[in-house]
């Protein structure tokens, strides 16, 4: 008997040490400027039980905060939520349970932020998404369960940043903006993009070329295509810049019928400046053989031809 009311004990101040899910923070907007405000959240506004939902907006922005782990019982903010301007800010783990944001999401100017991973289990953003300057910022595959998402998209300013990887359940967008990205070689995380409202790509100084986009069949309004020094093929664009209507309806009018604006393609490199020249496919430059392939390739050549190399004996 003991033993049974013992463990009652333990279970009941094991609950009562947990948040009380689907509950909403004391106050519908939160800011928090520092360190020992994050990690003060649940105390400062999670009432008795602590609370798991932000009603408002939630902005986090201090020159000490280097983690959010004070806001790791939290799994809903309905309004906007602000990582901005975290200079000594290296990770996201503190936001593990998110899982929705009602509003926009807006990661900027964190310095030594170096991945999303802390992302992870984000599903729902309602309204748009924007990753800019943050300087050490490698990948976002820490978005990789994101799949509810239609708004506008901005990846800009992120210097060492390489890929888009973990953007591949992204099929539609209200507007998608890569800019100013220097280390950004290739778009492959948004091979499932079918169609956009509207599309940049500029600046984007060692990106060669744009086969991520051979999916997409509709932008709905203007498509920017400029200043990305080594861009030398745009042919993954073949689909909405060619003169078939691949929408069905398409937003546009002959002859580019599925784009609905302005078409610009410009300060590229040669296969890459003009409607023309995006449709021209990728010359395919075959690979010499080499090794003992070779030798057996050379010799089977040399037999067709009828020159052995053995002579008969008379």
């Amino acid at each position: 008997m003991k033993v049974m009311v013992k463990t009652c004990l333990m279970v009941a101040l094991m609950t009562l040490s947990l948040p009380v899910l689907g509950t909403d923070c004391t106050n519908p907007d939160i800011t928090l400027n520092s360190q020992a405000e994050v990690d003060n959240f649940q105390a400062d506004y999670g009432g008795v039980g602590g609370c798991d939902t932000v009603t408002g907006t939630l902005w986090a922005e201090g020159n000490d905060i280097y983690n959010l782990d004070g806001l790791a019982g939290l799994v809903n903010v309905e309004g906007t939520l602000w990582v901005f301007q975290n200079p000594v800010l290296t990770n996201l783990s503190g936001l593990a349970n998110l899982t929705n944001v009602g509003g926009n999401l807006y990661i900027q100017i964190n310095d030594a932020l170096t991945n999303l991973d802390g992302l992870a289990n984000l599903t729902d953003v309602s309204g748009d998404l924007a990753i800019q300057n943050n300087a050490a910022l490698t990948n976002l595959e820490g978005l990789a369960q994101l799949t509810n998402f239609n708004g506008v998209l901005f990846i800009n300013f992120s210097p060492a940043l390489t890929n888009l990887n973990g953007l591949d359940n992204l099929t539609s967008v209200a507007y998608l903006q890569i800019s100013s990205n220097p280390a950004l070689t290739n778009l492959d995380g948004l091979a499932n993009l079918t169609s956009v409202g509207a599309l940049t790509i500029e600046s984007n100084a060692t990106l060669t070329n744009l086969d991520a986009f051979a999916n997409l069949t509709s932008v709905g309004g203007d498509l920017f295509i400029y200043d990305n020094a080594a861009l030398a093929s745009c042919y993954g664009l073949a689909t909405v810049l060619d003169e078939i209507d691949d929408a069905g309806p398409g937003p546009g009018s002959p002859p580019i019928p599925d784009v609905g604006g302005l078409v610009t393609l410009e300060n590229n490199l040669p296969g890459c400046n003009s409607v023309a020249e995006a449709l021209i496919p990728p010359v395919v430059t075959p690979v010499p053989a080499s090794g003992p392939f070779a030798l057996v390739l050379l010799t089977c050549l040399m037999l067709l031809s009828g020159i052995t190399g053995v002579r008969r004996q008379a």
